[in-house]
C-alpha cells in the first residue's frame, strides 16, 4: 500500500518516530532549561508548546501578562505617580500598555524612588490613545521591591491600563 502523499509536491509522507526508543523502553530527554532556570522534560510528542524568544543572551520562555494597572488619575508633569507597588521580594515586568491623556504629552513610565525612566511613549495629542500591545518579552522595572510610576511632560489626566505580571 503506498503511503500519503502531500498535495504541493506529491512527496510521500512517510510516518516519523516520535519517541527515543532504547530497548523498547522510552527515554525521556532532559533539555537546557531557559534562560530564566525554568527546566523541563520532553516526554515523546509535545502536546503543548511554550513559546520562546531571543533575550539577547539566551533563549527565554515568553512572558504573558496575567495583571492590568487600571489608570485613571490627574498627574502634575515631573512628579510621578506610582501605579503598582510589587509584593515582597518581587520585581514589576511590563508587557504592555494603553494609555491616553487629556492633554498633548508624552507620557512616561518610571520606576524605584527616585524614578528612573523605563519606557517614555510617543507624544499624541489630547485623548488620543497610545497602544503597544506587546512589550516583546516585556520591560523589567529596576529591582525587587521597586514601585512603577507614571508621569508625564505636560500635566494631564492619563486613562487607560498598564499589563504587567510580578517575578
Amino acid at each position: 500500500m503506498a503511503g500519503a502523499r502531500t498535495v504541493d509536491t506529491g512527496a510521500e509522507v512517510r510516518p516519523v518516530e516520535l519517541w527515543q526508543d532504547y530497548g523498547g523502553v522510552p527515554v525521556r530527554v532532559q533539555m537546557q532549561p531557559a534562560s530564566d532556570g525554568v527546566p523541563y522534560t520532553q516526554h515523546g510528542l509535545w502536546v503543548v508548546n511554550q513559546p520562546h524568544v531571543w533575550t539577547g543572551a539566551g533563549w527565554d520562555r515568553r512572558r504573558e501578562a496575567n495583571k492590568a494597572a487600571e489608570v485613571n488619575t490627574a498627574v502634575t508633569a515631573g512628579t510621578p505617580v506610582t501605579l503598582v507597588t510589587p509584593a515582597a521580594g518581587k520585581k514589576i515586568r511590563v508587557l504592555g500598555v494603553a494609555l491616553s491623556a487629556s492633554a498633548a504629552c508624552a507620557v512616561l513610565l518610571k520606576y524605584g524612588a527616585g524614578g528612573a525612566l523605563l519606557l517614555r511613549l510617543p507624544k499624541a495629542g489630547a485623548d488620543q490613545p497610545v497602544i503597544i500591545e506587546r512589550l516583546g518579552n516585556g520591560l523589567v522595572a529596576g529591582l525587587a521591591n521597586d514601585p512603577l510610576k507614571l508621569d508625564v511632560s505636560t500635566s494631564a489626566t492619563v486613562t487607560g491600563a498598564v499589563l504587567y505580571t510580578e517575578e
